[in-house]
């Protein structure tokens, strides 16, 4: 270990994720970037997650396990920060994998001081580890700044936390918004790049994001859906007051957001239990839909007008869309 390099530190939030721990954990511990410290946050998991978090601190020292009563992801990575001592900083979902180089990669492109933040791609996996999603990818690392970097954050940069490492300089006190279940990520992203001048991204896969196998057309429904919502329109007063160039996007993820709750109550069954939800939503699309038609794919387009003028039908149509989807994936595979 070459300890002249800067610390690391890892924090990867642990919830009944007991089939997949070990091999996340691995996958940290094997890094050619070796001066680690892993932090394991056991967000009071109910299986064995806590148990294993300690023998693999019992046998590597870079590895320790904080051991909290359950409050969600947020909470979890909170707990993570609170004790992490690592110069950068970097996220790693406990059901995911990383390539071997994935940090000495990171650590390579944040560096002059310059840079705030490294980014790199990631590969959709299903649980054997197939592709999902396959493309190309350039291998080129590329630095945007300025208003670059802010554009970039908004047009394609991947909003989730894990893919990339910061500088704990620059996260100072600032904390995930607890108690939510969408749109976490990104409100820590957007005031994380409030102190970024400069961003580095690299056109490479090193994370393996998971999917977990399990039917696409089973749906259910409840209050916390609505979370969504609540995450965009916060978002939304994010953009407005700190990226105003913006908020056409932010206009666009706060119509998405009503398109996937109509879609979850549809596809639940559950129109009644949830009519004035689905009523207001509705509502809300009727009146933006003018204002984001041109920034929305035909996709969304299609499923904007099937949910307002074919409401009837928009259940059986996207139930349909979704199983010839999952069977022409499982045929790829």
């Amino acid at each position: 270990m070459n300890e002249t390099e800067p610390l690391i530190s890892v924090i990867v939030p642990v919830y009944k994720v007991e089939p997949y721990l070990e091999k996340c954990v691995r996958s940290i511990q094997n890094q050619t970037y070796e001066n680690l410290e892993i932090i394991l946050v056991d967000d009071g998991s109910p299986d064995r997650c806590g148990q294993i978090c300690d023998v693999l601190a019992k046998h590597d020292a870079r590895v320790r396990t904080v051991h909290r009563a359950n409050g969600g992801l947020s909470a979890a990575r909170n707990s993570g920060l609170s004790v992490a001592t690592g110069e950068l900083v970097g996220f790693v979902d406990s059901d995911d994998y990383i390539d071997v180089d994935m940090f000495e990669t990171l650590y390579k492109a944040i560096f002059p001081d310059s840079v705030g933040l490294a980014v790199c791609m990631a590969r959709d996996v299903n649980e054997q580890g197939n592709l999902i999603n396959k493309r190309d990818f350039s291998e080129f690392v590329t630095n945007y700044s300025g208003c670059d970097a802010s554009r970039y954050l908004f047009q394609t940069l991947n909003n989730s936390v894990w893919n990339k490492l910061f500088r704990s300089k620059l996260i100072g006190e600032m904390k995930f918004p607890e108690g939510r279940i969408h749109g976490e990520d990104f409100i820590f992203l957007l005031q994380y790049m409030k102190n970024v001048s400069e961003i580095a991204v690299i056109d490479a896969p090193k994370y393996n994001y998971v999917h977990r196998e399990g039917s696409i057309t089973k749906s259910t429904f409840s209050k916390k859906k609505l979370d969504e919502i609540l995450s965009k329109d916060d978002i939304r007063k994010i953009v407005v007051e700190d990226y105003p160039d913006f908020v056409s996007y932010a206009d666009k993820w706060c119509f998405q957001a009503r398109l996937n709750v109509v879609r979850g109550i549809s596809l639940a069954g559950v129109h009644n239990e949830w009519k004035i939800e689905k009523k207001d939503c509705l509502q809300y699309l009727k009146s933006n839909y003018p204002n984001v038609k041109n920034s929305l794919s035909k996709k969304e387009k299609t499923e904007y007008i099937l949910q307002i003028h074919l409401s009837g039908l928009y259940p059986y149509i996207i139930r349909t869309a979704l199983k010839f989807k999952q069977h022409y994936e499982g045929t790829m595979e």
